[in-house]
């Protein structure tokens, strides 16, 4: 957006809010409903998967904040320092 003080160009941040319908919205939205998005959607592309190729199923889960971020402390706790408490190479000025 302009600036017309300085005759500048700014930044436009534009937020979105996005609603995403429930995981299992396809089992009950039933099979006219399905249609009507495959004729509204472009089609889709084939997957380029080798027939020997291993493929695992994967759930789609909420995430909980607070036990995301519980975990993340975990995880920075793990770090430790040099068993005999001296310090790494540093570098030096000659």
């Amino acid at each position: 957006m302009p600036s017309y003080r300085h005759h500048d160009y700014g930044n436009l941040y534009i937020k979105f809010e996005i609603e995403f319908p429930a995981p299992e919205w396809a089992q009950f939205a039933g099979e006219g409903a399905l249609n009507t998005l495959r004729q509204i959607l472009p089609p889709a592309t084939p997957l380029d998967v080798p027939p020997n190729a291993h493929v695992d199923d994967s759930v789609l889960a909420n995430v909980d904040p607070m036990q995301q971020q519980r975990a993340e402390m975990d995880g920075a706790m793990d770090i430790e320092d040099d068993e005999d408490g001296a310090p790494g190479v540093q570098c030096a000025s000659q």
